[in-house]
């Protein structure tokens, strides 16, 4: 069964290497029922050839709790990985939650979202569903709008979810002048 799956990635894709296939193994040794759905989705890291083994097993998190995990999902999840090489497990147990609940998130919303983890390791949950009303009810939200909201967060780690819907009407210039 798995070795009919094995070849399905050889026939569709002839410069499959042989690092990515010892990849791919740990896939099938420690998870026998891998669906064939899923190895589809696996076959995009052959775009991305310095995938770390690492990584791959960060992703098996995905899979493993996420079998409906659509493909659209785990392109933007490559950018992370690409980009971000030691982006840690807690991170992305944390952008989990975007995607299982927020399905149409946008690619642009995704690049937001690692200066928040790549410069505040200690970002907690609780501020990243804080952050969650702006992606959803501000799809234009600038990139300067978002730093300054991070101070608001990092400097008031309390901040209630009301304080936060406050802010969110002192958009623009109104909200330079709120910060300060």
């Amino acid at each position: 069964m798995q070795l009919h799956r094995i070849r399905f990635v050889f026939q569709r894709h002839r410069n499959f290497s042989l690092i990515q296939l010892h990849r791919i193994r740990f896939f099938f040794q420690r998870h026998r029922n891998f669906s064939l759905i899923q190895l589809h989705r696996i076959r995009f890291f052959q775009r991305h050839r310095n995938f770390s083994l690492i990584q791959l097993q960060r992703i098996r998190f995905f899979f493993q709790r996420h079998r409906n995990f659509s493909l659209i999902q785990l392109h933007r999840i490559c950018f992370f990985l690409q980009r971000h090489r030691n982006f840690s497990l807690i991170q992305l147990h944390r952008i989990r939650f975007f995607f299982q609940r927020h399905r149409n998130f946008t690619l642009i919303q995704l690049h937001r979202i690692p200066f928040f983890f790549q410069h505040y390791r200690h970002f907690s949950f609780i501020q990243l569903h804080r952050i969650r009303f702006f992606f959803q009810r501000h799809r234009n939200f600038s990139f300067i709008q978002l730093h300054r909201i991070l101070s608001f967060i990092q400097l008031h780690r309390i901040l209630s979810s009301i304080q936060l819907h406050k802010i969110l009407r002192f958009q623009d210039t109104q909200y330079v002048y709120f910060i300060h």
